[in-house]
């Protein structure tokens, strides 16, 4: 094939796709509190992935500890990878059960939450993806912890076990769920260009329940009921087509003058009015207004203006939030759903965003590809 085209795309329901810093505040005094090798005797398996999920309040002392203990994981040698907890969207205000039954089916192998009370108080705790409690300490900013002694409790928290006795939702309440729900897919197209440097291309799209509806322009804001979003969203997208149409228009009249204006001066007679004119833009024509190289700019200026409206209104993004932000939009919009409707917090989800994989065939300009959708 001269041209290959391949989709991947990751379903993200209820989850920020933009790429994170996991923690960027300087550390001290949280680093003192947490060597590496003390914070690694706390975990009961080694080369874990281990997800921290960092709450409380102030937000400079959380974001501090926590850049603090996640250099500790990696510290300690018994951690393959540290993630932070943005795939989890807005986890204020939830238990430790609650956290863990929306961290379960990520690929990850322990849990940990930290909370930070005040300004030099933490405390920390590490479960299994099942909500059994592993290991957990409090922590003083600036002292640093004592290591792990004894086998860690086997026993799962009290918190799980109360969101296991939790009534399982209604069919009805499921189904109307999965009609209503929002997911954010991010795909990722890559094209060989007919064998020249391969070309990629990122981007997302939103969809609707299980049927996969798209969801395009504004529609998005008047699901999210955000009224204030949607005005902007119409205000960002007539800005895109004035910036388009107005850039062309006055650019092409402005290039069709200049060009008019060289093409006549070439066809007029040139005199020679010697030292009167130098630059020899003189001429007998009587209705000649105005010089070639007056022509060239005006040429010159229609173009600058016609490429800047198309690259404007192909670059200026109509959509007022960025991906991560729609995201937790999203995120949001699915809780308050799930809530209205009965749902509790540890359903895994619809079934139409359970793991699935599609190929096809796909045609273009250059010839043939193949379109691969993924769902993870």
């Amino acid at each position: 094939m001269k041209a290959a085209a391949i989709l991947l795309s990751a379903v993200m329901a209820a989850t920020p796709v933009t790429s994170r810093a996991a923690f960027g505040p300087a550390a001290d005094p949280w680093r003192a509190s947490f060597p590496g090798d003390v914070v690694g005797s706390y975990l009961d398996v080694s080369d874990a992935a281990v997800l921290l999920v960092a709450t409380g309040d102030p937000a400079s002392v959380r974001d501090a500890a926590a850049h603090a203990f996640t250099q500790a994981l990696r510290d300690s040698g018994r951690v393959r990878v540290v993630m932070d907890a943005s795939a989890l969207g807005d986890v204020s205000g939830l238990g430790d059960a609650e956290i863990v039954a929306r961290a379960k089916d990520l690929p990850i192998d322990r849990i940990v939450v930290l909370r930070v009370a005040g300004t030099d108080g933490a405390m920390f705790t590490i479960y299994d993806v099942a909500g059994r409690r592993i290991s957990g300490a409090a922590v003083r900013a600036g002292e640093a912890m004592a290591p792990h002694q004894g086998a860690p409790p086997p026993a799962p928290v009290a918190a799980s076990e109360a969101a296991a006795e939790e009534p399982a939702p209604s069919d009805e309440a499921i189904d109307a769920y999965e009609r209503q729900y929002l997911h954010l897919e991010r795909l990722v197209a890559v094209s060989s260009n007919g064998g020249r440097t391969p070309s990629v291309r990122v981007f997302s799209v939103v969809y609707r329940g299980r049927q996969d509806a798209p969801v395009k322009g504004a529609e998005l804001y008047r699901i999210l009921e955000r009224p204030d979003l949607e005005r902007k969203y119409h205000q960002r997208f007539g800005a895109k087509i004035g910036a388009m149409v107005g850039g062309g228009i006055a650019g092409l009249a402005l290039m069709g003058v200049g060009t008019s204006v060289v093409l006549g001066n070439l066809r007029a007679e040139s005199a020679d009015f010697g030292n009167d004119d130098l630059l020899g833009q003189g001429t007998e024509e009587p209705g000649l207004r105005m010089s070639t190289g007056a022509g060239y700019a005006l040429t010159g200026v229609g173009a600058a203006l016609l490429v800047t409206g198309v690259l404007v209104g192909v670059l200026l993004p109509a959509h007022p939030v960025d991906e991560a932000e729609a995201a937790e939009l999203i995120d949001d919009y699915n809780r308050k759903l799930r809530k209205k409707l009965g749902i509790p917090a540890s359903y895994r989800g619809p079934r139409a965003a359970r793991s699935s994989l599609r190929v096809g065939i796909a045609g273009t300009r250059a010839g043939g590809g193949v379109i691969v959708s993924g769902r993870f």
